[in-house]
């Protein structure tokens, strides 16, 4: 298991490990072998591993594979200032000048809107331990 947490919001299987590889190989050969049974094994598998909704910033444990598989994702992003706000919260207008300043972009970057951040950062690797 791997503790993550996410930078986006989004949702995912948790498929547990020990599952996964061999779920996967019986779906691939039923797919290049009967074709209308992966369909109703693949409504099945849907309903036996619910989706699990996540937020950004959620720090969740998930399975290796999940990890493994995703670990380079990114996605591009609106940049954001809403952390610029008066003494009575209210949002301040965007400035150029104030977000260079506070390094939230750099220069020569005024007209850049987005911004690619990864999927989610590892937070916590938990090591199994052998049983003798």
């Amino acid at each position: 298991m791997k503790t993550i947490k996410f930078n986006v919001t989004t949702s995912y299987r948790n498929i547990p490990d020990s599952k996964y590889h061999s779920d996967i190989k019986k779906m691939e050969d039923l797919k290049e072998n009967e074709p209308e049974k992966w369909l109703e094994v693949i409504k099945h598998q849907f309903n036996k591993y619910p989706l699990i909704d996540v937020k950004s910033g959620d720090v969740v444990n998930v399975p290796d594979w999940y990890y493994e598989t995703q670990k380079n994702d990114v996605i591009e992003v609106a940049r954001s200032f809403d952390k610029y706000k008066d003494k009575a919260g209210n949002r301040v207008p965007f400035d150029v000048e104030e977000a260079i300043r506070h390094g939230d972009i750099g220069h020569n970057e005024e007209n850049k809107t987005m911004m690619t951040i990864k999927k989610f950062e590892l937070v916590q690797e938990t090591i199994k331990k052998a049983s003798w």
